[in-house]
């Protein structure tokens, strides 16, 4: 961890042992046939069905670490895994489709759509270039059209993504960031455990009474409940 407590990049021989752990751990059964929700994680530690165009507070795990991130943005460019992270920075997300619970049939072809903050506007993240490709919020015209392929892990609270980029190949979001910077990666072996997690109580309110949130343990914390 850096001083303002964001995640940095691991050492590679641990890194690469992770991955190969990762990959064990790994399974498809979200592309299969039989139907996997995805939940969101209420202010109670709840596990409840997520539905199209609800506004969530998308969390990013690192590699094989037991820590979710929620995010912000890393120097008003890309989204950024943060230990802490206030309201007016938070990014919030939502799945832009037709009406109905987020499963692994209707999430096909949807759109994620985030704003940042309670109030900005909402758009599709883009593509960023860089010494690699970052999942941005500006710098680029190659914006993620659309979901093309996802998994929905056993207990229907993690999941990954992987988009239709506009004027780039399709990608991942991947586990892996370079000075905070969260990567797009090909490669399934790389994709991150997604989760999403919301305090309010009514339909469209992520946030609830809270006023800054923070990273949470999938051990402790995001699997219970």
């Amino acid at each position: 961890m850096t001083v303002d407590g964001t995640a940095q990049p691991e050492d590679p021989t641990t890194a690469d042992e992770a991955a190969a752990l990762r990959a064990a751990k790994d399974d498809e059964s979200g592309v299969q046939s039989n139907q996997h929700f995805i939940h969101y994680k209420d202010k109670d530690n709840k596990k409840r069905r997520l539905a199209a165009n609800m506004p969530f507070l998308l969390y990013w795990c690192k590699g094989t670490g037991d820590t979710y991130y929620p995010l912000g943005l890393w120097e008003g460019k890309d989204f950024m895994p943060k230990s802490s992270v206030s309201k007016s920075g938070v990014i919030q997300c939502r799945f832009v489709t037709a009406d109905g619970d987020i499963d692994n049939h209707t999430i096909k072809n949807a759109e994620l759509q985030y704003r940042v903050g309670p109030t900005g506007s909402w758009s599709r993240p883009v593509q960023r270039k860089g010494k690699y490709h970052y999942l941005a919020h500006t710098g680029s015209s190659d914006s993620m059209r659309k979901i093309i392929n996802w998994n929905i892990y056993p207990e229907q609270i993690r999941f990954a993504l992987r988009f239709d980029i506009s004027g780039a190949g399709d990608s991942w979001i991947s586990e892996n960031e370079y000075t905070g910077s969260i990567r797009m990666r090909d490669s399934s072996g790389d994709r991150a455990w997604l989760a999403a997690v919301r305090y309010g109580t009514t339909w469209d309110d992520p946030f609830g009474t809270r006023t800054s949130f923070s990273s949470r343990s999938w051990q402790n914390d995001l699997s219970r409940g």
